[in-house]
């Protein structure tokens, strides 16, 4: 009878509930399994059908578990405990952006004696720190949330430090719009597919506009490269690629218009469905001593411009001209820039020396001197045996060859060229019979003099 009565069952119903929730706040202080906690008391709540009071409980552990998470700053930056033993790096609690210029992502922090692996770094971590120029990721981080990086419009220089464990992206955009010029990858990387951005290089913008970057160097570390990772990046001009890479995804330096040089240290050409530079094809390749002719032998390496089985020497200019590495020993004349010109006249050398080394000037490369609208005078000298396609192309310019046999070249070499071609004195039969020497206005066979002027 006393059951019966609505007043004492609702008191009961009360204390039971005031009872429920005390044990429950108990479990959580003391870390126990919530979810066994939730089954155990929505079996008591059920009986008395107060599903109410049941949400109201699911929603204290929420609440609880986001309490029991600790964040703490170490040496500038700040960190959350992901798990046992492992950190996150997280944006700054304070509402504001770090502003650090040299930015070291540590292996392990230390927190209340604790010392603990730091595995990630959360989304926007560090989005829109404009003030960050450097940053070195260390080798325990294994991944990056999305937009961490993302308009960090200062940031000049990225190191992915040596490891072996792969470091994974999540959803991409990492660096979108940060101006990276340089960048050193250290372990193998892996970014998804079918992220938000496609599955795509975390170097590119969802409008596929890539980083600036100019110089890339995947150190000895690194195994494989996966797919399109600088497709379509038109800054790019050089490529270090280590010794222990074997493989190589689809189209990595597709449509990289300007790339110029590509040194890859293995002796066994990497893996790859598909040409590595398609798209481009004024690259040279740089390969270990007595390989060459096996990078010439393999589909997805043999487009390249140039492959030459050397020490790599980098371009340098000696008295305004730009000389590139073309067998050993042996140099050509290459253009400056897009952007500079050659102008007035030029007398190249036979020979030039570049730190110690003497090398022979033996060819004009590919548009060496091409649309050099205030080139007026170039003396080739007798060391050039190649002029290649576009050297001189849509040039008005005097041509002095010292050459008594005329240098190899093509129909293009002097695509639209007029001027003037002075040659050996009793070669004019062999120049003007010889592929590629009839496109000057006029051909003459006697020592040159350079134009003067007489009476104004």
């Amino acid at each position: 009878k006393l059951l019966k009565s609505k007043s004492l069952v609702m008191g009961m119903l009360f204390v039971e509930s005031y009872i429920i929730s005390r044990i429950l706040l108990l479990f959580f202080v003391t870390l126990c399994s919530f979810r066994l906690q939730i089954e155990i008391f929505s079996t008591f709540i059920d009986m008395y059908s107060l599903r109410r009071l049941y949400a109201a409980i699911l929603l204290l552990c929420t609440s609880s578990i986001a309490l029991i998470a600790q964040t703490f700053e170490s040496d500038g930056l700040w960190y959350s405990v992901a798990s046992e033993g492992e950190v996150m790096v997280i944006p700054n609690p304070d509402q504001s952006k770090y502003a650090l210029s040299d930015v070291v992502i540590p292996e392990r922090v230390v927190f209340e004696g604790i010392e603990y692996a730091v595995t990630q770094i959360d989304d926007y971590a560090f989005q829109g720190c404009t003030d960050i120029v450097s940053l070195i990721i260390s080798k325990s981080v294994v991944n990056i949330g999305a937009s961490a990086f993302e308009g960090c419009t200062g940031m000049k220089f990225l190191r992915f430090a040596d490891g072996t464990t792969p470091l994974s992206f999540e959803n991409n955009l990492q660096f979108m719009q940060s101006p990276l010029d340089s960048l050193v990858v250290g372990r193998d990387l892996d970014y998804a597919s079918g992220s938000r951005a496609g599955g795509y290089s975390p170097f590119v913008s969802m409008s596929r506009e890539f980083s600036p970057i100019k110089y890339v160097e995947f150190t000895d570390s690194v195994t494989s490269i996966p797919s399109r990772l600088f497709e379509r990046c038109t800054t790019i001009e050089k490529v270090f690629i280590g010794q222990n890479v074997t493989s190589i995804a689809d189209n990595l330096f597709r449509y990289c218009t300007a790339l110029k040089v590509v040194v890859c240290k293995t002796v066994t050409p990497p893996s790859s469905r598909r040409s590595i530079i398609s798209g481009n094809n004024s690259v040279t390749l740089y390969v270990p001593e007595g390989t060459a002719e096996a990078y010439q032998a393999t589909t997805s390496w043999k487009d390249f411009y140039r492959i030459l089985d050397i020490e790599y020497v980098p371009d340098f200019i000696i008295d305004g001209v730009k000389y590139s590495l073309v067998a050993k020993g042996n140099v050509g004349v290459v253009a400056i820039n897009d952007t500079t010109k050659y102008e007035g006249n030029i007398v190249l050398p036979e020979t030039v020396s570049c730190n110690g080394t003497t090398y022979t000037v033996t060819v004009i490369c590919n548009g060496a001197f091409n649309d050099c609208q205030n080139l007026v005078s170039v003396q080739i000298p007798a060391s050039v045996s190649l002029i290649e396609d576009y050297a001189f192309q849509n040039c008005s310019i005097m041509v002095d060859c010292e050459a008594v046999t005329p240098p190899v070249c093509s129909e293009k070499s002097f695509n639209e060229v007029s001027g003037r071609l002075f040659v050996p004195e009793g070669t004019h039969e062999l120049y003007s019979s010889a592929i590629g020497w009839s496109n000057f206005t006029y051909l003459i066979d006697c020592e040159y003099i350079p134009d003067f002027n007489v009476d104004g």
